[in-house]
C-alpha cells in the first residue's frame, strides 16, 4: 500500500509521498526493506533513538512524535502509540468495524453475565468470543486467563 493512501485511511496527515509500504514495524531490529517504522516513546527506551537503525535496516518512511533528521519521509504526529493503532487498523481494513462488542462492568456477576450472554448469542446463531477472568475464548479455542 502506498504511504499516503495508508495515512489517509488511518486519518493521519499526508506527506505527498507515494512510496510503497510493505509492513508496519515498531521494533527497529525487525525492520526490513520497504517497512514503515513507528518510533514509540517507551517507559525505558525512546524509539526515536532507533530511527537510524530502522533506516539502515530498510525503513522507507518514519512516523515520529517530533521532527527528526532522517533520509526517508517523516510523518510527525502528536502520539505515535495512537498513530500505530490507527495505522494497524487501516492496514487490516478496519476489522473492528465488523465486530459487535459488549462490555460488562460492575462489582459482582460479570463472569456469570458474560457466559449467559455468550450462551444466548450462540443459541441465536451468532459467533462469539469472550475475554474474561477465567478464560479467553474464541469459537472452539479456549486459553486460560492468567490475569484479571
Amino acid at each position: 500500500m502506498q504511504l499516503d493512501a495508508l495515512l489517509h485511511k488511518a486519518g493521519l496527515p499526508a506527506t505527498g509521498c507515494h512510496v510503497e509500504i510493505r509492513r508496519i514495524c515498531f521494533d527497529s531490529r525487525k525492520v526490513r526493506h520497504g517497512d514503515l517504522f513507528v518510533a514509540i516513546d517507551g517507559v525505558a527506551l525512546d524509539g526515536h533513538r532507533f530511527i537510524g537503525d530502522a533506516c539502515r535496516n530498510g525503513a522507507v518512511a518514519i512516523v515520529a512524535s517530533r521532527p527528526v533528521p532522517a533520509p526517508p519521509p517523516v510523518v510527525v504526529v502528536p502520539d505515535t502509540r495512537r498513530a500505530l493503532s490507527a495505522l494497524a487498523d487501516a492496514w487490516f481494513d478496519h476489522p473492528a468495524r465488523q465486530l459487535q462488542i459488549t462490555g460488562i462492568t460492575g462489582t459482582k456477576g460479570k463472569t456469570t453475565t458474560s457466559y449467559l450472554l455468550r450462551s444466548i448469542l450462540e443459541t441465536a446463531g451468532r459467533r462469539t468470543g469472550l475475554l474474561g477472568t477465567i478464560a479467553c475464548e474464541l469459537l472452539d479455542t479456549s486459553l486460560p486467563a492468567h490475569t484479571t
